[in-house]
Protein backbone atom coordinates (compact mmCIF):
# COMPACT_ATOMS: atom_id res chain seq x y z
CA UNK A 1 0.00 0.00 0.00
CA UNK A 2 2.60 2.46 0.69
CA UNK A 3 4.74 1.56 -2.41
CA UNK A 4 1.06 2.23 -4.71
CA UNK A 5 0.57 5.48 -2.52
CA UNK A 6 4.39 7.04 -3.49
CA UNK A 7 4.30 5.60 -7.06
CA UNK A 8 0.50 6.54 -7.17
CA UNK A 9 1.44 10.18 -5.97
CA UNK A 10 4.22 10.79 -8.01
CA UNK A 11 2.72 10.10 -11.24
CA UNK A 12 -0.13 12.95 -10.17
CA UNK A 13 2.89 15.47 -9.21
CA UNK A 14 5.03 14.35 -12.72
CA UNK A 15 1.79 14.33 -15.05
CA UNK A 16 0.21 17.73 -13.07
CA UNK A 17 4.18 18.90 -13.42
CA UNK A 18 4.48 17.98 -17.01
CA UNK A 19 1.37 19.49 -17.93
CA UNK A 20 1.88 22.78 -16.47
CA UNK A 21 5.50 22.66 -17.97
CA UNK A 22 3.77 21.95 -21.43
CA UNK A 23 0.96 25.57 -20.89
CA UNK A 24 3.96 27.35 -19.69
CA UNK A 25 5.92 26.43 -22.73
CA UNK A 26 3.33 26.93 -25.55
CA UNK A 27 2.20 30.79 -23.24
CA UNK A 28 5.89 31.55 -23.35
CA UNK A 29 6.87 30.96 -26.67
CA UNK A 30 3.82 32.77 -27.97
CA UNK A 31 4.42 35.58 -26.48
CA UNK A 32 7.97 35.62 -27.52
CA UNK A 33 7.04 35.37 -31.06
CA UNK A 34 4.50 38.28 -30.94
CA UNK A 35 6.90 40.18 -29.49
CA UNK A 36 9.37 40.02 -31.82
CA UNK A 37 6.90 40.28 -34.44
CA UNK A 38 6.39 43.88 -32.95
CA UNK A 39 9.82 44.41 -32.70
CA UNK A 40 10.14 43.47 -36.57
CA UNK A 41 7.21 45.72 -37.53
CA UNK A 42 8.25 48.46 -35.36
CA UNK A 43 11.74 48.22 -37.41
CA UNK A 44 9.95 47.86 -40.68
CA UNK A 45 7.73 51.19 -39.64
CA UNK A 46 10.22 53.64 -38.14
CA UNK A 47 14.13 54.29 -38.67
CA UNK A 48 15.32 53.03 -41.93
CA UNK A 49 12.08 51.76 -42.35
CA UNK A 50 8.37 52.80 -44.42
CA UNK A 51 8.21 56.02 -42.83
CA UNK A 52 11.99 57.41 -42.62
CA UNK A 53 12.50 55.85 -46.59
CA UNK A 54 8.95 58.07 -47.20
CA UNK A 55 10.17 61.16 -45.80
CA UNK A 56 13.53 61.22 -47.33
CA UNK A 57 12.11 60.34 -50.31
CA UNK A 58 9.96 63.55 -50.29
CA UNK A 59 13.63 65.55 -49.34
CA UNK A 60 15.67 63.52 -51.56
CA UNK A 61 13.47 62.77 -54.69
CA UNK A 62 15.65 59.68 -54.98
CA UNK A 63 13.36 56.59 -56.88
CA UNK A 64 15.53 54.21 -54.71
CA UNK A 65 13.99 55.62 -51.38
CA UNK A 66 10.38 55.14 -52.83
CA UNK A 67 11.28 51.79 -54.16
CA UNK A 68 12.40 50.32 -50.06
CA UNK A 69 9.13 52.15 -48.95
CA UNK A 70 7.04 49.69 -50.90
CA UNK A 71 9.56 46.61 -50.00
CA UNK A 72 9.15 48.09 -45.79
CA UNK A 73 5.29 48.02 -46.76
CA UNK A 74 5.30 44.76 -47.95
CA UNK A 75 7.20 43.23 -45.35
CA UNK A 76 4.87 45.04 -42.31
CA UNK A 77 1.94 43.23 -44.34
CA UNK A 78 3.77 39.75 -44.42
CA UNK A 79 4.50 40.42 -40.13
CA UNK A 80 0.82 41.03 -39.50
CA UNK A 81 -0.04 38.20 -41.47
CA UNK A 82 2.15 35.91 -39.56
CA UNK A 83 1.08 37.81 -36.33
CA UNK A 84 -2.52 36.71 -37.69
CA UNK A 85 -1.67 32.72 -37.55
CA UNK A 86 -0.70 33.11 -33.74
CA UNK A 87 -4.39 33.99 -32.69
CA UNK A 88 -4.96 37.33 -31.60
CA UNK A 89 -7.32 38.97 -29.23
CA UNK A 90 -9.72 41.81 -29.95
CA UNK A 91 -6.69 44.17 -28.83
CA UNK A 92 -4.28 42.97 -30.88
CA UNK A 93 -6.83 42.94 -33.88
CA UNK A 94 -7.56 46.88 -32.96
CA UNK A 95 -3.35 47.70 -32.47
CA UNK A 96 -3.20 45.97 -36.17
CA UNK A 97 -6.37 47.44 -37.64
CA UNK A 98 -4.92 50.59 -36.95
CA UNK A 99 -1.26 49.66 -38.32
CA UNK A 100 -2.55 48.41 -41.55
CA UNK A 101 -4.92 52.22 -42.21
CA UNK A 102 -1.73 53.85 -41.74
CA UNK A 103 0.18 51.95 -44.04
CA UNK A 104 -2.46 51.98 -46.09
CA UNK A 105 -2.65 55.72 -46.04
CA UNK A 106 0.71 55.84 -46.56
CA UNK A 107 0.90 54.25 -49.54
CA UNK A 108 -1.79 56.35 -50.95
CA UNK A 109 0.65 59.51 -49.80
CA UNK A 110 3.49 58.05 -51.75
CA UNK A 111 1.56 57.26 -54.75
CA UNK A 112 0.34 61.51 -54.59
CA UNK A 113 4.22 62.45 -53.61
CA UNK A 114 5.54 60.44 -56.75
CA UNK A 115 3.44 62.38 -58.85
CA UNK A 116 3.95 66.01 -56.77
CA UNK A 117 7.81 65.00 -57.71
CA UNK A 118 7.82 64.45 -61.29
CA UNK A 119 5.41 67.82 -61.52
CA UNK A 120 8.74 69.66 -60.09
CA UNK A 121 6.69 70.91 -57.06
CA UNK A 122 9.32 71.75 -54.01
CA UNK A 123 9.95 69.50 -50.67
CA UNK A 124 8.10 72.17 -48.64
CA UNK A 125 5.41 72.33 -50.96
CA UNK A 126 4.52 68.12 -51.07
CA UNK A 127 4.96 67.84 -47.11
CA UNK A 128 1.77 69.79 -46.12
CA UNK A 129 0.21 67.60 -48.79
CA UNK A 130 1.13 64.01 -47.77
CA UNK A 131 1.49 64.60 -44.14
CA UNK A 132 0.22 61.40 -42.11
CA UNK A 133 -0.50 60.84 -38.56
CA UNK A 134 1.25 57.78 -37.78
CA UNK A 135 1.18 58.74 -34.02
CA UNK A 136 -2.16 56.72 -32.81
CA UNK A 137 -0.81 53.30 -34.66
CA UNK A 138 3.13 53.75 -33.54
CA UNK A 139 1.25 54.30 -30.13
CA UNK A 140 -1.05 51.22 -30.31
CA UNK A 141 2.15 49.05 -31.67
CA UNK A 142 3.64 50.00 -28.46
CA UNK A 143 0.68 49.85 -26.15
CA UNK A 144 0.27 45.74 -27.32
CA UNK A 145 3.83 44.96 -26.50
CA UNK A 146 3.47 46.37 -23.32
CA UNK A 147 0.66 44.49 -22.94
CA UNK A 148 2.27 41.26 -24.32
CA UNK A 149 5.16 42.08 -21.45
CA UNK A 150 2.22 42.91 -18.43
CA UNK A 151 0.58 39.38 -19.78
CA UNK A 152 3.48 37.45 -19.55
CA UNK A 153 4.44 38.66 -16.50
CA UNK A 154 0.90 37.87 -14.63
CA UNK A 155 1.38 34.82 -16.35
CA UNK A 156 4.56 34.13 -14.98
CA UNK A 157 3.38 34.90 -11.34
CA UNK A 158 0.10 32.58 -12.32
CA UNK A 159 3.00 29.66 -12.94
CA UNK A 160 5.06 30.88 -9.31
CA UNK A 161 2.08 30.88 -7.93
CA UNK A 162 1.02 26.65 -8.92
CA UNK A 163 4.76 25.46 -8.46
CA UNK A 164 4.46 26.91 -5.14
CA UNK A 165 1.20 24.87 -4.48
CA UNK A 166 3.00 21.97 -5.11
CA UNK A 167 5.84 22.57 -3.68
CA UNK A 168 3.73 22.75 -0.39
CA UNK A 169 1.46 19.79 -1.70
CA UNK A 170 4.90 17.30 -1.89
CA UNK A 171 6.07 19.04 1.43
CA UNK A 172 2.86 17.88 3.07
CA UNK A 173 2.42 14.29 1.18
CA UNK A 174 6.03 13.25 1.63
CA UNK A 175 6.28 14.62 5.47
CA UNK A 176 2.93 11.72 5.71
CA UNK A 177 4.00 9.16 3.75
CA UNK A 178 8.02 9.44 5.04
CA UNK A 179 6.53 9.10 8.87
CA UNK A 180 4.88 5.82 8.03
CA UNK A 181 7.56 4.91 6.02
CA UNK A 182 10.67 5.23 8.10
CA UNK A 183 9.71 2.59 10.47
CA UNK A 184 8.74 -0.24 8.08
CA UNK A 185 12.58 0.63 6.69
CA UNK A 186 14.75 0.78 9.40
CA UNK A 187 15.82 -2.84 9.21
CA UNK A 188 16.25 -2.28 5.58
CA UNK A 189 18.83 1.01 6.34
CA UNK A 190 20.67 -1.16 8.87
CA UNK A 191 21.66 -3.55 6.27
CA UNK A 192 22.09 -0.90 3.39
CA UNK A 193 24.31 0.87 6.17
CA UNK A 194 26.23 -2.32 6.55
CA UNK A 195 26.48 -3.66 3.20
CA UNK A 196 26.89 0.10 1.00
CA UNK A 197 26.64 3.04 3.33
CA UNK A 198 29.92 1.59 5.45
CA UNK A 199 31.85 0.69 2.38
CA UNK A 200 31.17 4.14 0.67
CA UNK A 201 32.25 6.22 3.67
CA UNK A 202 35.33 3.70 4.06
CA UNK A 203 36.38 4.66 0.45
CA UNK A 204 35.16 8.71 0.94
CA UNK A 205 37.47 8.33 3.80
CA UNK A 206 40.24 7.31 1.33
CA UNK A 207 39.75 9.48 -1.43
CA UNK A 208 39.82 12.09 1.73
CA UNK A 209 43.61 10.79 1.98
CA UNK A 210 44.53 10.94 -1.44
CA UNK A 211 43.61 14.68 -1.54
CA UNK A 212 45.52 15.28 1.43
CA UNK A 213 48.29 14.01 0.00
CA UNK A 214 47.99 10.76 2.33
CA UNK A 215 49.43 8.31 -0.48
CA UNK A 216 50.49 4.95 2.34
CA UNK A 217 47.36 3.84 2.39
CA UNK A 218 44.93 0.88 1.24
CA UNK A 219 42.30 0.82 -0.52
CA UNK A 220 39.38 -1.27 1.35
CA UNK A 221 36.65 -3.61 -0.21
CA UNK A 222 38.66 -4.27 -3.23
CA UNK A 223 37.98 -8.21 -3.18
CA UNK A 224 34.77 -7.57 -2.72
CA UNK A 225 32.57 -8.95 -5.68
CA UNK A 226 30.13 -6.32 -6.56
CA UNK A 227 30.18 -2.63 -7.59
CA UNK A 228 31.56 -1.69 -4.12
CA UNK A 229 34.59 -3.33 -5.45
CA UNK A 230 34.30 -2.21 -8.79
CA UNK A 231 34.21 1.36 -6.83
CA UNK A 232 37.85 0.96 -4.72
CA UNK A 233 39.28 -1.15 -7.91
CA UNK A 234 38.97 2.47 -9.30
CA UNK A 235 39.95 4.44 -6.50
CA UNK A 236 42.80 1.68 -6.17
CA UNK A 237 43.79 3.00 -10.33
CA UNK A 238 43.54 6.43 -8.96
CA UNK A 239 46.06 5.92 -6.01
CA UNK A 240 48.40 4.12 -8.02
CA UNK A 241 48.04 6.64 -11.30
CA UNK A 242 48.43 9.80 -8.28
CA UNK A 243 51.64 8.26 -6.80
CA UNK A 244 53.09 7.93 -10.16
CA UNK A 245 52.05 11.64 -10.84
CA UNK A 246 54.03 12.66 -7.49
CA UNK A 247 57.30 10.62 -8.46
CA UNK A 248 57.11 12.56 -11.77
CA UNK A 249 56.71 15.70 -10.20
CA UNK A 250 59.79 15.08 -7.76
CA UNK A 251 61.40 14.41 -10.50
CA UNK A 252 60.48 17.22 -12.42
CA UNK A 253 61.06 19.46 -9.27
CA UNK A 254 64.66 18.17 -9.05
CA UNK A 255 65.25 18.62 -12.74
CA UNK A 256 64.03 22.34 -12.17
CA UNK A 257 66.44 22.45 -9.33
CA UNK A 258 69.42 21.45 -11.22
CA UNK A 259 68.66 23.35 -13.98
CA UNK A 260 68.63 26.71 -11.63
CA UNK A 261 71.82 25.83 -10.26
CA UNK A 262 72.96 25.16 -13.65
CA UNK A 263 72.03 28.43 -14.55
CA UNK A 264 73.37 30.05 -11.91
CA UNK A 265 76.45 28.41 -12.18
CA UNK A 266 76.81 29.87 -16.11
CA UNK A 267 75.69 33.18 -15.05
CA UNK A 268 78.54 33.28 -12.57
CA UNK A 269 80.93 32.45 -14.46
CA UNK A 270 79.75 34.55 -17.73
CA UNK A 271 80.05 37.64 -15.39
CA UNK A 272 83.54 36.25 -14.86
CA UNK A 273 84.66 36.28 -17.78
CA UNK A 274 83.42 39.93 -18.79
CA UNK A 275 85.51 41.18 -16.09
CA UNK A 276 88.35 39.58 -16.72
CA UNK A 277 88.02 40.83 -20.37
CA UNK A 278 87.08 44.47 -18.80
CA UNK A 279 90.58 44.11 -16.60
CA UNK A 280 92.74 43.20 -20.37
CA UNK A 281 90.89 46.04 -22.14
CA UNK A 282 91.97 48.39 -19.31
CA UNK A 283 95.44 46.76 -19.36
CA UNK A 284 95.64 47.27 -23.00
CA UNK A 285 94.80 51.02 -23.03
CA UNK A 286 97.17 51.63 -20.15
Amino acid sequence: LILVSVSYSAYYLIDKSNTLEETWQKFDENAVTRLDLIKDIQTQMGYGGMIHNFKNYILRKDPRLLINFYKSAREIDILIGKYNNRGMRKEEKNALNELRKTKNLYKQKAILAEQLINSGNAPSEIDPLVKVNDIPALNELQNLKVQIKKEHLQQSRAVEKLVKLQKHYIYYVTLLKATTIVFSLILLFYLAYKRITKPLLAINHAMNNIKDDNLEIDIPYKTQKDEIGELALAVQVFLNRTRELKIKEAEINLYIQELHTKQKQLEKEIKNAQTADNANKMKSEF
